[in-house]
């Protein structure tokens, strides 16, 4: 075959490969609705179902939806009350969404017969449910091994799902904005990583039935001894008036938890038992639980201090009002639990005893004998305090230029803020006044609220106003800009960079002879560069024979040379022949001075680094 015939064929071998294989496609959202019909519909229309419609029409059930619809696609649920008579099972990754403004119009309730009663268990992956109100998931008979929850994930009946000690049973999911109420357990996570729940109001768990249920939040394993669950995030969540504690976590590694309000539960409000490291706790607000201590820290197990929860940060929590406040019964090393508000500027009232306390004082922190914590500093008020921890921008640049400022926002009070704003400023100095330009743009993510003690890192792309004169400037970054937060502090939410705008010339290079005689001819050469962030317009590099180094009018002209238009680290090297005057007294030093943008033709950034100087030897 020739070579003209095999790339005719080759290239006929790549389109019928194009053809063949299909193009992506996004998954088709599905669509539930109390009218639909899980017969006669295929759920791809948001309709009721009717014959004239049928089948581009909702289905009826949750668990049909999630049947039909494509892996990593989108179950979209309507108002309305869904009774389930067996537990809804998620074995795709998929979104399931309610209605995350108002998940009161969308209830699922739980099977009312049977041991296994979970609204939703999670088997796979990457799972979203959001926006639902799940009710009466409840452990009915007691020693049945079945934990029922609104939300049970990595976990079925009894723990089927328990493999080897280190496997995990669910990698990644995202649970918010849902009411959990009247539950065994209002989320049960198990055996899993990478687990977000936000943003959710978990309340009246029951403790009937099997498994110590009660629990708004649960997070464990069995056996806890091996730290695979990891890199779980408990934030900004409403937990309350749960038969036995808040949120609990054994087993559980890596783990943030910021920004809850926790209180009024029977037991425990937060309970941090055995095998639990590296544990994130800020900005939470704990107030009282009805029998005892707002947060306990204890090896429940009494597996002894291998058992003993370790590595956490306890910092600008509230627990001010919280009966017995915190209690430190078990824990290996000393516990950071600094930067907390207990309710009084005195910091904290500290009891050292070794016995239980019952309902106490607020502000309490209870360290049993043995035991060792550092709150030595503490906050002197309970509202967020907001400042900028760093900013990241360019050094340099050109007006009319657009760049990126990269920030960090952080929460240095304990209570969580409201919606604000983080907005960046033009300045000539480092103060931030009603004379200096915004920089207007959209930092992106937003920032809606900010826990205690936790930071927003954030990018707003902004440009730099067109008219700007060349020069030093400074970019300020104000947090809480239009002041919607009542701070602490209202008087550190400010913090500056220099940038310098505009060209800067300079000589990087001169090369002369170390020596010559009056009267005679001699070459140098010179590197004329723009180092600034702005194209340099033509300019002229001159040079001056002086007795001394700084160059004034006393001085020789001895040439110049013309430099065409640089560009942003532009350069341009020329050679020039001068001629030492032949009245120059001899046998002296001098000082061959380089000049770039010798007219001031140019208004640069920086007006005071055009010179270099070469020292020559002038011989008889």
């Amino acid at each position: 075959m020739s070579i003209n015939k095999k790339l005719r064929f080759i290239l006929l071998v790549a389109l019928i490969t194009l053809w063949l294989v299909p193009a992506a496609q996004s998954a088709t959202p599905i669509y539930v609705r109390t009218g639909g019909d899980d017969t006669l519909c295929n759920g791809t229309v948001n309709v009721d179902y009717s014959p004239g419609v049928a089948p581009n029409c909702a289905v009826q059930t949750i668990q049909k939806g999630i049947d039909l619809v494509d892996s990593n696609g989108t179950v979209n649920v309507a108002s309305g009350t869904y009774n389930v008579t067996a537990p809804i099972i998620v074995n795709t990754s998929v979104t399931i969404t309610g209605d995350t403004t108002t998940p009161g119009n969308v209830i699922v309730n739980a099977p009312t017969s049977g041991s296994d009663r979970d609204c939703f268990q999670v088997r796979a992956n990457d799972v979203t449910i959001q926006g639902f109100t799940l009710n009466n998931a409840l452990s009915q008979i007691s020693g049945d091994g079945y934990q029922n929850a609104g939300i049970m994930v990595g976990n079925d009946a009894a723990n089927t799902l328990m493999a080897s000690p280190g496997e995990i049973n669910v990698n990644g999911g995202n649970f918010s904005y849902n009411v959990l109420d009247n539950n065994g357990f209002g989320i049960y996570v198990y055996r899993s990583r990478r687990i977000v729940i936000s943003h959710n109001e978990a309340k009246n768990s029951s403790t009937s039935g099997s498994g110590s249920p009660g629990n708004g939040i649960h997070l464990s394993k069995s056996p806890p001894a091996t730290y695979v669950m990891t890199g779980n995030t408990i934030e900004y969540n409403s937990v309350h008036d749960n038969g036995r504690h808040g949120i609990y976590l054994a087993g559980v590694s890596g783990t943030k938890i910021y920004g809850n309000s926790v209180n009024s539960n029977n037991d425990y409000n937060v309970y941090i038992d055995s095998y639990v490291y590296g544990i994130l706790f800020a900005g939470n607000t704990i107030g009282a639980s009805t029998s005892t201590y707002g947060l306990i820290i204890e090896d429940g197990l009494e597996g002894g201090t291998g058992a003993y929860p370790k590595n956490m940060v306890v910092n600008y929590n509230s627990f001010a009002n919280s009966n017995g406040a915190v209690g430190v019964k078990h824990y290996y090393g000393t516990l950071n639990i600094k930067y907390n508000w207990w309710g009084d500027s005195a910091g904290p009232n500290v009891r050292t005893n070794g016995t239980w306390d019952g309902p106490g004082s607020s502000g309490r922190l209870h360290i049993w004998p043995g035991m060792s914590a550092n709150y030595t500093s503490w906050l002197t008020s309970f509202s967020p305090d907001l400042v900028i921890s760093k900013i990241y921008a360019p050094s340099r640049t050109a007006r009319g230029a657009p760049i990126n400022i990269k920030d960090i926002t952080w929460n240095k009070g304990a209570d969580n803020t409201s919606t604000f704003k983080t907005k960046f400023y033009l300045s000539e100095d480092t103060t931030l006044d009603g004379g200096d330009v915004s920089l207007l743009g959209e930092r992106e993510p937003s920032i809606s609220e900010l826990a205690g003690g936790t930071k927003s890192t954030g990018t707003t792309p902004v440009t730099i106003p067109s008219g700007t004169t060349s020069g030093a400037y400074f970019i300020i970054g104000k947090a809480d800009a239009d002041n919607d937060v009542n701070e602490s502090n209202e008087n550190n939410n400010t913090k500056y960079r220099m940038i310098t705008i505009g060209p800067d010339l300079q000589i990087s290079s001169l090369i002369a002879p170390a020596s010559a005689s009056p009267g005679t001819n001699i070459s140098i050469t010179d590197t004329t560069r723009n180092n600034g962030a702005a194209e340099a317009i033509l300019s002229t590099t001159k040079f001056y024979l002086s007795i001394d180094k700084p160059l004034d009018s006393d001085d020789t002209l001895l040439v110049s040379r013309s430099i065409p238009v640089l560009g942003v680290w532009g350069s341009n090297t020329g050679t020039s022949t001068i001629t030492i005057p032949s009245d120059t007294p001899p046998n002296m030093w001098y000082y061959i001075i380089g000049k770039a943008d010798a007219d001031s033709n140019i208004t640069e950034y920086n007006e005071n680094n055009n010179v270099r100087i070469k020292a020559i030897w002038i011989a008889q």
